[in-house]
């Protein structure tokens, strides 16, 4: 099975799901609006920072309002975000045939469809609560792809898109890519000004719209207050909080269950009855929430890392990999599960902790288990579109589509 053939496979999925799913995942009224009302102020001569308060990254909102240029309607945004969301999964089937086999790295990328980019959450790929959030998660894959394909004019410019879109993926992003290209004992000069780029653009913007330091300095500053309201503390409370004494309980329940029925399974299969082996994963899975399962394997991927490298086990890309995983997931880590923030590196790490458990553990198993299990939290994850019904509705810029139970809020507040 080569290449082509996988892509191939790979986009056919991906356009079947996009079809079904078009516009269905996340939350807009929470979310998506506000990446659909900004770039529709923006139409109308408000200026980013001067007249609109700006959270993220230009780049993802400046691209958006010259899409709006060609057409202002929302299906515009959306189709941007799946070819994004696109070329992400091509990046991640071919980053992942790296540490497994071309057959493995189809089947996982396929399931990353189901399980991420078409997420329920409102970290979903295709329907992102944050375009500059899913720029830099589409520049961290990139740069990943780069450092382990040896591409250094990509790298650098990909770190630009991160640093241009999300400048707390680019920090630890830029320190870990340095880092490898020196222990890789890479020889990088002129490559580095390509990091310069995609800011430049962003700069150019502000400059051409006379936008001041002062503005700059008051964005800046509503910031740091917005940051410490009470009310966005209790947002961020409880998603990915791990030291949360009921949180805390309820994962290392859920994460002790589906360690004992992995090796319950494993060990049958070590006896030599693979058929009993897998049939009982698979009606264990039936039992267990299979999305929440494994909410402790950020921990436990830095324990088994701990455990490897002293042993001298790990390789340097394995560790790359760990790290951008890390980054990725860095904002609920110890909750990774693809209903939070860690959506975007869930798989990643799954890969990572499943790829060293193979050191140790048979191959065949491991990696067969691994896709039962995701096939489990995809089947869930489109379950919940036939359980949750959404609600269409026309706006000035397009058809959108609701949860049911927000349509009459949305219909009244609606400016579109």
């Amino acid at each position: 099975m080569n290449h082509k053939n996988n892509l191939i496979t790979l986009s056919i999925i991906f356009i079947i799901v996009s079809i079904i799913f078009w516009g269905k995942t996340g939350n807009f009224l929470i979310d998506f609006s506000r990446e659909t009302f900004i770039p529709y102020q923006m139409q109308g001569q408000n200026i980013l920072i001067k007249d609109i308060f700006l959270i993220y990254g230009a780049f993802g909102y400046i691209v958006n309002w010259l899409l709006y240029k060609i057409l202002t309607n929302i299906n515009m945004l959306l189709f941007e975000a799946h070819l994004i969301s696109y070329c992400i999964l091509i990046l991640m089937y071919f980053i992942l045939n790296i540490f497994f086999s071309k057959k493995a790295s189809l089947f996982l990328s396929a399931l990353f469809i189901g399980v991420s980019i078409f997420s329920n959450s409102t970290f979903s790929f295709v329907v992102p609560y944050s375009f500059s959030t899913l720029w830099a998660v589409f520049g961290s894959f990139l740069a990943l792809f780069s450092l382990l394909y040896n591409k250094k004019i990509l790298l650098f410019l990909s770190l630009g898109l991160i640093l241009a879109n999300r400048i707390e993926f680019f920090i630890p992003i830029f320190i870990i890519s340095l880092g490898y290209l020196i222990y890789s004992k890479e020889k990088f000069k002129k490559e580095f000004a390509y990091i310069l780029i995609f800011p430049v653009l962003c700069g150019l913007y502000f400059l051409l719209n006379k936008v001041t330091f002062n503005e700059i300095a008051r964005n800046y500053n509503y910031i740091k207050e917005m940051v410490n309201t009470e009310a966005i503390k209790y947002l961020y409370k409880g998603m990915g909080v791990f030291f949360e004494k009921e949180y805390f309980t309820y994962n290392v329940i859920n994460f002790f269950k589906v360690i004992i029925i992995f090796a319950i399974s494993h060990a049958l299969f070590f006896i030599k009855k693979p058929a009993i082996s897998y049939t009982f994963l698979i009606i264990c899975l039936c039992f267990i929430n299979t999305t929440m399962a494994l909410n402790l394997i950020g921990l436990f991927s830095i324990l088994l890392t701990i455990l490897i490298h002293n042993k001298k086990h790990i390789k340097k890309e394995e560790l790359l990999l760990f790290l951008f995983a890390i980054v990725l997931s860095s904002k609920a880590f110890f909750a990774l599960n693809p209903l939070t923030y860690s959506n975007f590196g869930y798989l990643l790490i799954l890969a990572y902790v499943f790829l060293q458990l193979q050191k140790f553990i048979n191959k065949k198993w491991l990696i067969n288990s691994l896709i039962i299990y995701l096939f489990f939290s995809s089947t869930a994850n489109i379950t919940y579109f036939y359980l949750h019904k959404k609600a269409s509705f026309e706006t000035k810029t397009g058809t959108i589509q609701i949860n049911i139970n927000e349509y009459q809020l949305f219909k009244n507040t609606s400016d579109f």
